[in-house]
Order: C-alpha cells, then sequence, then structure tokens
C-alpha cells in the first residue's frame, strides 16, 4: 500500500518533499532517492527511536546528505509556508486523534507550494471497510484540497494489491492535490 501512495505522490527530481510520521524510514529511502542529489527529503516523527532507525536506512543506501529528519508534532510544522513540493503520510493519520486531523492537514497545507500534492496513505477505522474515514474527506473538502480518492484493497489470498480510484472531488479555486489512498 505504501508502494502505491508513493507512486502516487509523483515525487520528481530536485523537489522537495515532506514525510510526516517517517517511522523506519522506508518511504524516505525511496523518497530520496526519487528527489536525487539535487532534491531534498524532509521528515518529522515523534519518536527519537524512530530518527534513529530512519537515519540508518537512509545511511545504507548513502542518502542520508538528501534528508534533514527532526522529532517534531505535525500539529505544529517545523517548516515556513509555501517550502514543500509535496508531502506524504503512510498509516499516520489514522494515529492522531479525530479533532487533531484537521489541525495536521491545515499545516500540511501551509507549508505546500502552489500546486502541492499530499498523499495520505490511510486505512479504514473499522473492519471490512472498503473507504476511507469520513470525517478525513470531509475535513479536506472543508479546506480546500482537490482530492483524488483511491482504494487499495488486497487481491485475494496474494500478497499484491489493486489501486482503484473512485473519482476525483474538487473545488473551483483550489491550489493542492491530495490524493487519499
Amino acid at each position: 500500500m505504501r508502494k502505491a501512495g508513493l507512486e502516487l505522490l509523483r515525487t520528481r527530481a530536485g523537489e522537495s518533499v515532506l514525510e510526516i510520521g517517517f517511522g523506519t524510514g522506508h518511504s524516505l529511502v525511496a523518497l530520496a532517492k526519487a528527489v536525487g542529489p539535487k532534491g531534498t527529503v524532509f521528515g518529522v516523527d515523534l519518536s527519537d527511536k524512530m530518527l534513529q532507525r530512519a537515519k540508518t536506512s537512509l545511511a545504507k543506501f548513502n542518502l542520508l546528505a538528501r534528508a534533514h529528519l527532526r522529532c517534531a508534532d505535525a500539529t505544529q510544522l517545523p517548516y515556513e509556508a509555501n517550502s514543500m513540493d509535496a508531502v506524504f503520510m503512510s498509516f499516520t493519520v489514522e494515529l492522531f486523534d479525530t479533532p487533531e486531523i484537521p489541525t495536521v492537514l491545515r499545516e500540511c497545507k501551509r507549508v505546500l507550494r502552489l500546486g502541492g500534492r499530499i498523499v495520505v496513505v490511510a486505512c479504514p477505522k473499522t473492519p471490512n471497510a472498503t473507504s476511507l474515514p469520513n470525517p478525513i474527506c470531509q475535513i479536506c473538502q472543508t479546506l480546500s484540497f482537490s482530492m483524488q480518492l483511491a482504494t487499495i484493497k488486497p487481491c485475494s489470498q496474494q500478497k499484491r494489491f489493486d489501486l482503484n480510484f473512485r473519482g476525483k472531488m474538487s473545488s473551483s479555486r483550489l491550489r493542492h492535490d491530495l490524493s487519499l489512498a
């Protein structure tokens, strides 16, 4: 699922990309490769241990110089407005209390440049659900994100996933694209 989300992000060489809740750093490695030597990957996570593990992961691939990681809270991102080309969250948004989600998404919107992209990979909170939590979609509409909704669901018993786009929701005066996977 994370790989499908990274594909939706469409990271390009030379970009500045932020990952929120980077954990062990698996996605950071992919993002650092995608931005190339002229790009930068930024990351925030609450855990000092995850920060160290992510740095170790990046160092294994000689990519640590492309990354700037911090222990920080996504409700108060330590970055200037309009400083990121893209934001990526994978299995992170569901860790926030529902009242904090709008704050996190507002912070994402604040740091995104004009035309910036955000991809949120999330699981429904109820078993066997096939869509993302409705509050996330409602919040995104309130914040005027242009949303491309996708579901990623397992294909039979195999360990592979199909990505199914469910349409695009948009408003006329939008600055950012949001893909929910």
